[in-house]
């Protein structure tokens, strides 16, 4: 670890960068992983979420899993 949360990272340790750990990026890490790559996330915020919460106050999904479509 750096410092003030950062770390140092080996560029050979990972086939992708995803940048963002909202939704999509979530998902393409899931699909990058699937094919047998080892993607590395980067997120700016302190939690997987994205951005979303910044500008509603409330949302949910609503849709029942299996026509949602999303990965895992």
């Amino acid at each position: 670890m750096l410092g003030d949360g950062y770390f140092e990272v080996p560029m050979n340790s990972h086939d992708a960068i995803v940048i963002g750990a909202g939704q999509s990026g979530l998902a393409a890490a899931h699909a990058l992983a699937a094919q047998g790559l080892r993607p590395l996330v980067l997120e700016a915020g302190d939690e997987p979420v994205g951005s979303w919460p910044l500008y509603y106050d409330s949302l949910t999904l609503f849709s029942p899993l299996g026509t949602a479509h999303f990965p895992a």
